[in-house]
């Protein structure tokens, strides 16, 4: 009776186990890809889908729906597609949301325009693709820009 219970426990934690890939995000998504829905998910840092900044450790924020799960991708411009992110020690760069419905994410930057996508899960086939394109700028050339428009200012008067 013990055995036969027993191989019934390993067999539903072998089913369970088994299956726990295909709740997993996606190891990559299609750049025509658009979602299945909207309103998961809103963005709040970076501003716009397009920015740039000279931090090369930029942290992501975004406000989703509570419970939902947010995916980190790049794009991978030899594959033509997005692919998930991974940290240091080899581990997605996915977040289960809290009841907050807050989602923050570090991202250490390329030297070059990042092409990122969030994918914000939700239910079966529920999810929504925001792209980001984050271009890290040098300080130095900012600070070129900087003393180039008020230079500007300075000989027009302030016009």
């Amino acid at each position: 009776m013990k055995k036969k219970a027993l191989l019934s426990i390993l067999t539903a934690l072998l089913l369970l186990v088994t299956s726990l890939p295909a709740l997993a995000a996606p190891e990559t998504v299609d750049v025509y890809d658009n979602g299945t829905a909207s309103g998961l998910m809103i963005v709040k840092k970076p501003e716009t889908s397009v920015s740039s900044t000279t931090k090369q450790m930029y942290t992501l924020s975004a406000v989703c729906v509570s419970g939902s799960e947010v995916s980190l991708y790049s794009y991978d411009k030899e594959a033509g597609v997005f692919r998930l992110k991974r940290d240091g020690a080899g581990n997605a760069l996915v977040q289960n949301v809290n009841a907050l419905g807050l989602y923050l994410q570090e991202v250490d930057l390329k030297k070059e325009t990042n092409n990122l996508l969030l994918r914000c899960e939700y239910g079966e086939g529920n999810y929504q693709h925001v792209r980001l394109d984050i271009t890290l700028l040098d300080q130095g050339l900012l600070d070129s820009i900087r003393g180039f428009a008020a230079n500007f200012r300075s000989i027009f008067g302030g016009w």
